[in-house]
């Protein structure tokens, strides 16, 4: 609910950037909408008042695959109803809540350590969703997605591995020209041969 209200929300105010009807208009109302925009995401170096940008990263969902978003609210139905009912709501928003946190560090982390730019961030990215799913998968891989439906709850990890596989190879690939065009290519041998392998 969170996510599609902040989602819903950018759509709105993109649209008044939109309808601006002159230069100046635009100008203003590009530079409000960039400014409420990256409260949604990470980037680094990340204050300590800057903390709950870990979570919020996950709440915009711009940009995304029909597809991904699909994936997404299935693992979030029928993962989040198994979680919820074998060990609790408070179990469930602890385990989605600590691994996006956790899972959009580690990512921002690994982000600067290949770009190295303090104005690159993350946004929209699902690794509590991700994490609910392998738990749910690895925990009860038998289980039912929903009572009376035989599908086990492991099949619903089937799609967004293979998303989570294109996108790797698409940010290694992005990466990679990145690096070429910014002329940064070729300072790290370790970077270049992981940028490379594509």
């Amino acid at each position: 609910l969170a996510s599609s209200a902040a989602t819903m929300a950018a759509a709105a105010l993109w649209q008044q950037v939109r309808r601006s009807n002159s230069l100046e208009e635009l100008q203003e109302k590009l530079e409000q909408f960039t400014k409420r925009l990256a409260a949604c995401s990470a980037t680094w170096p990340l204050q300590v008042h800057e903390f709950h940008r870990l979570f919020l990263a996950s709440l915009l969902r711009a940009g995304e695959q029909p597809a991904r978003i699909l994936s997404d609210a299935a693992l979030l139905l029928f993962g989040g109803t198994l979680v919820e009912r074998l060990y609790g709501a408070r179990f469930l928003l602890l385990l989605v809540g600590t691994t996006t946190i956790l899972s959009n560090a580690m990512a921002l982390t690994v982000h600067h350590y290949f770009v190295g730019s303090q104005h690159e961030g993350l946004s929209s990215t699902s690794g509590g969703l991700v994490a609910l799913g392998a738990f749910c998968a690895l925990r009860h891989p038998r289980w039912a997605i929903w009572p009376g439906v035989p599908i086990p709850v492991s099949w619903l990890m089937a799609p967004v591995l293979v998303a989570d596989l294109s996108l790797a190879r698409a940010y290694l690939r992005d990466l990679s020209s990145y690096r070429l065009a910014t002329g940064t290519a070729g300072t790290n041998d370790t970077r270049d041969s992981i940028a490379g392998f594509r």
